[in-house]
């Protein structure tokens, strides 16, 4: 090392801290200084001649003391120095205090801003709702005003032909022409469950849907998609969603005995029929499940033991215990036809054919009788039973018809191509069921139930006898096939 008496730095001008002296020019740097420009350019930054970092050499100087300002040499220096100071503290905080005052007008005038775009928003939000509200109330009105003209024009059409007045007539024929068409282009579905498959069923669960003790147990049983529908002893219909196992709406409108419910097509309708000689129409919608009475009908003088859906799904049919059966209007509530009985027998049960040009009613006279909805008049009588009919069920093919009786352990099978001959295609005996309540057919027509005691299920084609059900603590009123008969639900009433 080699010790000089050096205190600036060739480049910088600044007294040393670290010295160096470059070996090719002789000068002398501040180590930091010099290797960053060694770096960059390679070269001496004051000769121009190529230099490394190896090429700078350490020295070891004496540290030079920087010399004290002249000012700060006397007090009154200190005091000019201190009152520059001061001045510029001032200065600062004047200006701060300026840009304060100017953010905090900006501020001020940003919170007004947003207040009364707030206020704005607010006002045309209430504008809007407002809006909305009176275009809700003017679609209401509206559609009461269509509806309003809708009825007084079927009114009117019902005054001008009353009955079975032609018009109705020719919308049953070409609705009969469509169905016969569709039906035979229709196919089994894949996914109908098979015979050992429904054979192996067995129970999964049970619910108690409506009011126990004296008033209970269930009269009927329908379905459609998901839901079943129940007709209590208590008078209430009970919306039952079958993939859920849960209540989803119970209808309370009937007092005494509820005897029939009916979905009305594919529509949020339904059909009630009572014991208090009322039948009621229904309406909810998807999004409310709360159902509103929307039709009643109140013309038969004792209790209505059935009703059936015409397919036009506008009208339907009513039986009664006072001896007569009438078809009605469920938009209008008219009582376009009505035949009572002159012998006085009731119709204990009636039933449409799926192509709606013929309606069965089997009485306590033991006779099924075949009406031409086209007149309204009877087509034919048959002496199906030694008791009083109990119920009718139609095939969804249109070709077969089920009947049974009170006190007859007997099912006759009808085949409607046949019917003529007044003989029945089939009778199937039931040893168990001494009294038979319900009957049904599944969608596709493949298979066949009866219940009373127990439940008994039959292969259409051949009548066998596939499937057998019961439940030693209940009586099956009625039973349903769910979708593609995937399964069995069973409803009625504890056994005494």
């Amino acid at each position: 090392r080699v010790k000089m008496s050096v205190s600036h730095c060739s480049l910088s001008g600044k007294l040393l801290t670290e010295p160096v002296v470059s070996t090719k020019t002789g000068h002398v740097f501040e180590k930091e200084v010099i290797e960053v420009q060694v770096k960059r350019k390679g070269q001496c930054p004051i000769t121009g001649i190529d230099l490394a970092p190896e090429d700078l050499l350490p020295l070891q100087v004496d540290r030079a003391v920087e010399p004290k300002m002249v000012q700060g040499a006397s007090v009154p220096g200190m005091l000019s120095i201190l009152q520059t100071e001061w001045d510029t503290l001032m200065l600062e905080t004047y200006t701060m205090k300026q840009h304060l005052h100017q953010v905090r007008q900006e501020l001020s005038q940003s919170l007004y801003q947003y207040d009364a775009a707030c206020r704005v928003i607010a006002r045309l939000m209430k504008e809007r709702d407002d809006a909305r509200e009176e275009l809700a109330q003017a679609q209401t009105r509206i559609a009461q005003v269509a509806k309003e003209e809708e009825v007084k024009n079927m009114e009117v059409e019902d005054e001008s032909e009353k009955g079975l007045y032609p018009a109705l007539v020719e919308k049953m024929k070409t609705l009969f022409a469509s169905l016969i068409t569709a039906r035979k282009q229709r196919k089994v579905p894949s996914e109908l469950a098979k015979e050992d498959t429904i054979a192996n069923y067995t129970e999964k669960s049970s619910y108690t849907i409506h009011s126990v003790g004296k008033k209970a147990g269930i009269n009927f049983l329908e379905q459609r998609d998901k839901f079943s529908l129940s007709s209590g002893v208590d008078g209430k219909a009970v919306l039952f969603n079958l993939e859920e196992g849960r209540i989803h709406e119970t209808i309370s409108g009937h007092k005494g005995s509820l005897n029939c419910s009916k979905f009305i097509g594919s529509s949020q309708d339904i059909l009630l029929c009572g014991s208090d000689s009322v039948a009621s129409v229904w309406h909810g919608t998807e999004e409310n499940t709360k159902y509103k009475q929307v039709t009643k009908f109140t013309h038969h003088s004792k209790g209505i033991l059935s009703g059936s859906v015409h397919p036009l799904h506008e009208y339907g049919c009513f039986t009664a215990k006072d001896a007569s059966w009438s078809f009605c209007n469920f938009q209008t509530g008219a009582v376009l036809h009505q035949v009572k009985d002159e012998d006085g027998a009731i119709y204990n049960w009636g039933e449409f054919h799926p192509d709606g040009l013929m309606f069965i009613t089997g009485g306590s006279d033991s006779k099924l009788t075949i009406w031409d909805m086209r007149e309204g008049n009877a087509q034919l009588e048959l002496d199906a039973h030694s008791g009083p009919i109990r119920r009718v069920a139609f095939s969804e093919k249109g070709t077969q018809m089920a009947s049974c009786a009170e006190n007859d352990p007997v099912v006759k099978i009808w085949d409607l191509r046949k019917i003529s001959k007044k003989k029945p295609l089939k009778e199937l005996k039931h040893e168990k069921n001494i009294d038979i309540y319900g009957l049904k057919f599944d969608k596709t027509g493949q298979y066949f139930g009866a219940c009373g005691n127990t439940v008994e299920i039959y292969q259409t084609k051949n009548w066998n006898n596939f499937a057998h059900f019961e439940n030693s603590e209940q009586i099956c009123r009625d039973f349903l096939f769910g979708e593609n008969a995937s399964l069995i639900a069973l409803g009625g009433k504890k056994s005494d």
